[in-house]
């Protein structure tokens, strides 16, 4: 049977493989990442097991009824706990892989659900985690018959990433994951057509720019030569306004002074009216 590797953004608890794999500490501690959400699928009766078992080795692995899980069983990977180093944290979390692909091949499992390293191991960095996995995993398909589907599901798209270029970085893992390389070369084809497409819009749009813009400042000379137009006009009016003014003021004054002889001339008339030469 072909090995296939798929990476999935999605909510492991719904995931309907032979059996999931749950990073966990010695206590079984629920936290706020992926067990919690494990558990509460799973039911109150997957708990009341896990609190029968007690505290755990670091570094085992214990498989438990899925209960109320669509999976078929679950195995739980006992991390390393506080107060590690980050050498004996490594250790501890390889050697917990190697625990539960162990019993994965014993129990003949063909579809397996791993989980990113969450919260509930500790001791090392989230991409140092995610390096132990791949590790680990590359190691137990290379070394056994195995035969099936690995899902690796992941919470967020950092995760998703980050797998991806771990696992098309290994040459040893790219066999097995061709139809990721295929879904990643098609989106990154997907991504540089639509790369070249904005480039080839940003040009169209500079040239409409550059369009609007020589057009915007033809159409300000064109005010420009307007303007001045108009203020030479307005000055030609106010120069005839002014001229027209003053032939007013000039007619006003004649009239004036015609008013007074007129006036003078009809005095003079009255007084010597009747007399004889």
């Amino acid at each position: 049977m072909p090995i296939t590797i798929d990476l999935k953004l999605e909510d492991i608890s719904l995931a309907k493989t032979d059996v999931i794999v749950n990073p966990t500490d010695k206590f079984f501690t629920r936290t706020l990442g992926i067990n919690s959400k494990l558990y509460d699928a799973a039911g109150n009766g997957l708990s009341a097991y896990l609190k029968d078992l007690g505290e755990q080795e670091e570094g085992s692995s214990v498989m438990t009824p899925a209960y109320n899980l669509a999976c078929g069983k679950i195995i739980h990977l006992i991390g390393p706990s506080p107060g590690k180093s980050t050498k004996e944290a490594s250790t501890i979390l390889r050697e917990g892989y190697r625990n539960v692909f162990r019993l994965v091949k014993q129990n003949g499992f063909h579809s397996v659900a791993l989980s990113e390293p969450g919260d509930s191991i500790y001791g090392l960095y989230y991409e140092e985690k995610l390096q132990v996995m791949v590790e680990e995993l590359r190691d137990f398909l290379a070394g056994n018959s195995f035969g099936g589907k690995i899902e690796i599901y992941c919470r967020a798209r950092k995760g998703f990433s980050s797998l991806s270029i771990l696992l098309q970085g290994d040459s040893a893992m790219q066999p097995f994951v061709l139809d990721l390389i295929k879904t990643f070369r098609s989106k990154q084809a997907r991504l540089t057509k639509s790369l070249a497409d904005a480039l080839s819009n940003e040009e169209m749009l500079n040239r409409e720019l550059k369009t609007a813009y020589n057009e915007i400042s033809k159409q300000k000379e064109e005010i420009s030569v307007q303007h001045d137009l108009i203020e030479n006009a307005f000055l030609d009016w106010k120069g005839n306004y002014d001229q027209t003014d003053d032939i007013l003021v000039n007619w006003s004054k004649a009239k004036i002074i015609l008013t007074f002889v007129h006036a003078l001339f009809k005095f003079d008339s009255t007084k010597h009216q009747g007399v004889e030469f």
